[in-house]
């Protein structure tokens, strides 16, 4: 999969940044979750692989990051939504 350099989001999380998501919603990201969250953070797919979940094609079109001071950020507070539309 493939990623466009300019839609990652900065500042990097690091390991406590990514524990504090973590403890927050009481979860456990995989490794190789966290790994991604520490080199691209958030980012736009060039190319990703259609998927099927439960009878819907999906693409998935954006990963979303972890922005720490949200108000600050240029992108601003918005809602998050899951990042994939639905194909027909």
């Amino acid at each position: 999969m493939r990623f466009v350099k300019e839609s990652i989001i900065y500042p990097l999380p690091g390991e406590q940044d990514i524990a504090e998501i973590e403890a927050s919603f009481r979860i456990q990201f995989p490794s190789a979750y966290k790994e991604f969250l520490k080199h691209y953070n958030g980012c736009t797919v060039i190319d990703s692989t259609p998927l099927t979940i439960i009878n819907n094609r999906c693409q998935i079109e954006r990963f979303l990051g972890i922005i720490k001071n949200f108000s600050e950020h240029s992108y601003g507070v918005v809602c998050m939504i899951l990042g994939a539309a639905k194909l027909p």
